[in-house]
């Protein structure tokens, strides 16, 4: 589900951008693979609650848009994950700083539809008129992007907290942890603790974790688990995705899962405000292969993103939606 930024209907005649968000992820993936940063080089997380938000509507963003701006923050240093449209900053006064750059997020759009011949809008059995379902580009700004003053600071008070100050107990992630005991029970897969590593095995469906106290926090130890469950949806048995059930020397294919895994897990994390998802692995054997991967095919993306969301439709509700 995408976050519109500014939610409106629009006649037939709207322009949507021909620029797909597929492709920008693609090269801001490629940047942080070769600028050696990972996702856990996110310090925002304490500021804003683990939350993407739009520093208008507060709504959270979604989906895509969680990758999107995830990677824009780490590729830019920003400390805040507070997104506004430029109208929006208009609205609220705020003074962009020259030369800022925007950031790319799916927005939802309704086009009214019309009669391509006569120009009339088309209506349904009940005279109301049909619509389309549009998700174009829209450009938005970090709050980092506008000048220091009063009106940024006032968003700044409404939406963060200190970063020292703590957002939850650390010690249980309810939502979190109940996804995860309500998923293994459903799957019947055996979930054990201990050693010091966390993999999900295929030839004996089960899962491995770290034993929780010794992970740094709930959130780690969450996200963890949920990038182990995502590798487990591969399975046979359940989504039967190539990447995981290819043999262990298919080193492409391994690539490919460990990227399914991580940004599923990093889009399900978000969604349930869990988000201190510690990888993309740093090592560097990986990161040449994800870049070789990414730049040999740029458009594998959009096949990585449509088994992210069937990864995590599985997840949810156990369905097999291909």
């Amino acid at each position: 589900m995408t976050i519109s930024t500014a939610p409106k209907t629009k006649e037939k005649s709207f322009k949507v951008n021909t620029l797909k968000q597929e492709e920008i992820i693609t090269k801001q993936l490629i940047d942080l693979f070769k600028s050696g940063k990972t996702f856990s080089d996110r310090r925002w997380t304490d500021t804003t609650m683990g939350e993407l938000l739009n520093g208008k509507t507060k709504k959270s963003y979604q989906g895509t848009n969680v990758i999107s701006l995830s990677l824009d923050m780490i590729l830019n240093g920003f400390d805040h994950g507070i997104y506004l449209g430029f109208h929006q900053a208009k609205e609220l006064k705020l003074s962009m700083i020259k030369g800022s750059k925007s950031a790319k997020v799916k927005a939802f759009v309704e086009i009214i539809q019309k009669d391509d011949k006569t120009g009339e809008i088309k209506r349904d059995k009940q005279g109301e008129p049909i619509k389309k379902a549009c998700f174009p580009l829209k450009s938005v700004f970090n709050i980092a992007c506008f000048k220091d003053d009063e009106y940024k600071q006032k968003i700044l008070d409404r939406l963060t907290v200190a970063p020292g100050e703590p957002k939850k107990d650390i010690g249980n992630h309810h939502e979190g942890e109940k996804i995860i005991e309500e998923y293994v029970k459903r799957e019947k897969i055996k979930l054990n603790y201990g050693g010091n590593q966390c993999f999900y095995c295929p030839s004996l469906d089960s899962i491995t974790l770290v034993k929780k106290e010794n992970f740094k926090d709930i959130e780690a130890f969450v996200s963890t688990a949920i990038h182990e469950i995502c590798h487990s949806t591969g399975a046979k048995h359940r989504l039967n995705r190539d990447s995981l059930t290819a043999p262990n020397s298919n080193k492409k294919q391994y690539y490919i899962e460990e990227l399914i895994a991580e940004l599923s897990a990093t889009i399900y994390s978000y969604k349930i405000k869990c988000t201190t998802v510690d990888k993309l692995n740093n090592h560097s054997h990986y990161l040449k292969n994800y870049i070789n991967l990414l730049e040999a095919n740029p458009n594998i993306l959009f096949d990585l993103l449509k088994q992210c969301n069937q990864c995590i439709k599985f997840i949810e509700d156990g369905k097999n939606e291909k």
